[in-house]
């Protein structure tokens, strides 16, 4: 019965918010589940063992990736019981993604990848060669350390890709939550957090 009342409480939230906000697609529960989405290659703000999951999936030179990640942090701190997950996504319009989300991904091998996914976001429409080398440079990232971590970057990207076609995703920024219980949906930003979770 509660199972039930959960469940008609989310299908009306769903048609109510998609009422309200015509612009936006309702969230949708997709074909995936947790597990994939814990298979796909994202950092974790924090160990993601019992909590609803958001998942995102982003591109340095995205703009409006870019606006997510300056309210993202004023977010999470208003949602506690969300974990936060970054699959790195570099669109092949966005010319100095791939760089940048070398620089990411070589950073997360010495545990830096947060402090330098930090960097990367403030550049923002700054992101150029020269901006990029002093990230690596304040970061700490040789050259010699970019090469060698070429291949453990393809793995994870791959991962995400492997995640992202079973998404079915189309551009970026895109958000995921999975529940405790393993179902997962996509929804259109972040407003929509809240109205999955049965708040």
């Amino acid at each position: 019965m509660v199972i039930l009342t959960t469940t008609l409480v989310a299908v009306v939230g769903f048609r109510v918010y998609s009422t309200n906000h015509p612009k936006l697609p309702a969230p949708e529960k997709v074909k995936a589940s947790r597990q994939d989405v814990l298979r796909g290659g994202a950092h974790f703000l924090s160990e993601p063992t019992g909590k609803w999951l958001l998942l995102e999936f982003a591109s340095y030179q995205c703009p409006a990736c870019s606006q997510t990640h300056a309210k993202l942090a004023s977010f999470l701190g208003d949602h506690q019981n969300l974990t936060y997950g970054l699959i790195l996504f570099p669109l092949r319009q966005h010319r100095l993604a791939m760089p940048a989300t070398e620089i990411a991904e070589t950073s997360q091998l010495s545990g830096n990848f947060w402090q330098a996914n930090t960097l990367l976001w403030k550049l923002g429409a700054k992101l150029t060669l020269p901006s990029l080398a002093l990230v690596t440079s304040e970061l700490g990232v040789s050259p010699s350390q970019l090469r060698a971590a070429k291949k453990a970057v393809e793995r994870r990207l791959v991962d995400g890709q492997k995640l992202a076609s079973i998404l079915h995703l189309q551009s970026t920024p895109s958000f995921y939550l999975a529940n405790p219980d393993g179902e997962v949906f996509s929804i259109a930003d972040l407003d929509q957090v809240e109205l999955v979770m049965g708040n």
